[in-house]
């Protein structure tokens, strides 16, 4: 088959499926050695498909990613949503040619934005009364810092084996 007449597919099978594996990813429990340098899961794979396809998949599919995740784990209710619509946000927002940099530098971005956000959640649920005073931060920024590149380019492999394409790519022939 040619490649100009490969069927492409919507990027919305994959996304609900890399969410699915994340938020299993999530809740399985680790040895506790290990527990501390947990990667964000959820959240790399939501930042991955925000530039993949901008257009479908936007802060709103973070939120309600994040509440599925509170609701999973019995977090305090949009704790998790907050963190995984932050981390969206602002690299979406101040990182305009995200999508351009080199898989390390994305990495290090995205590491200092993972620990921002839960920074700032950490606060939120002191102010919620619902702390946890044993968090690790940097283990987990480290963890997502170095998830990134093998999900990133995990993510990339399956879009070009699925023929995925990004909104607005379908139309042009």
């Amino acid at each position: 088959m040619d490649k100009k007449k490969a069927p492409k597919h919507s990027s919305y099978l994959l996304f609900c499926f890399s969410v699915f594996i994340a938020l299993f990813l999530e809740i399985v429990h680790f040895p506790a050695e290990i527990e501390m340098f947990r990667p964000d899961f959820l959240a790399l794979v939501l930042i991955y498909f925000a530039f993949f396809d901008p257009q479908r998949i936007n802060m709103g599919f973070a939120w309600i990613c994040g509440l599925i995740l509170d609701l999973l784990t019995g977090a305090p209710l949009a704790i998790n949503a907050l963190i995984c619509a932050a981390q969206v946000f602002i690299i979406r927002t101040q990182f305009k040619r995200f999508s351009n940099y080199v898989i390390y530098q994305q990495a290090i971005i995205i590491g200092l934005v993972n620990i921002i956000a839960h920074v700032a959640a950490y606060w939120l649920e002191h102010l919620l009364g619902a702390g946890n005073y044993h968090v690790n931060f940097i283990g987990t920024a480290l963890a997502t810092t170095v998830a990134w590149m093998f999900i990133a380019l995990f993510l990339k492999y399956l879009c070009k084996k699925f023929a995925v394409v990004p909104f607005g790519a379908e139309q042009e022939d």
